[in-house]
């Protein structure tokens, strides 16, 4: 499955209150990110988005260096669980950006309900999968616990992650 940038819409491109520039992302389902990593390369580096943001990686304990292309640094990675199909969740972030890694382990069901996420410039950014449509309302659960424990965040909170509907 090739890496397709997607058209950044209007809830994934914020304006920056401290820039005055755009934030954009790169979001990819890869289906394993060593196959993928030529196709990554070439598009860091046409579209030099300030985040990558990829679910379906295949990591396990997997040394990713090389993977990575050369001016971005590994936010926060979230290997497939040992025995599962799929999974694994991996932000990349330009390597002058300043990025917090958000506490979202209260929240991931390994193999149900992945999430990992981040903060850069006052937007809080979730990245989440689940391996089949069945369990896609285990994940909306655990997505609307941390809406409701973060309340005072909804208007700044960008959601995005493969929730498998298609199967």
């Amino acid at each position: 499955v090739p890496i397709v940038p997607i058209e950044t819409s209007q809830t994934q491109r914020r304006q920056s209150e401290h820039q005055g520039s755009q934030v954009t992302c790169l979001y990819s389902n890869v289906r394993s990110l060593p196959q993928a990593s030529g196709e990554l390369q070439k598009l860091a580096h046409v579209h030099k988005p300030h985040f990558i943001l990829l679910v379906e990686t295949w990591l396990r304990a997997d040394a990713i260096n090389p993977l990575i292309p050369k001016d971005y640094k590994v936010v926060v990675r979230l290997d497939r669980t040992v025995g599962s199909k799929g999974g694994g969740l991996l932000v990349l972030a330009q390597k002058h950006l300043l990025v917090d890694k958000l506490a979202l382990a209260n929240y991931n069901t390994p193999c149900v309900a992945e999430i990992v996420g981040y903060e850069f410039e006052g937007t809080r950014y979730i990245l989440s999968y689940t391996p089949n449509s069945a369990l896609a309302p285990k994940l909306f659960t655990a997505l609307e616990n941390y809406a409701l424990d973060n309340p005072e965040r909804a208007d700044d909170t960008v959601y995005l992650g493969d929730f498998n509907a298609h199967n």
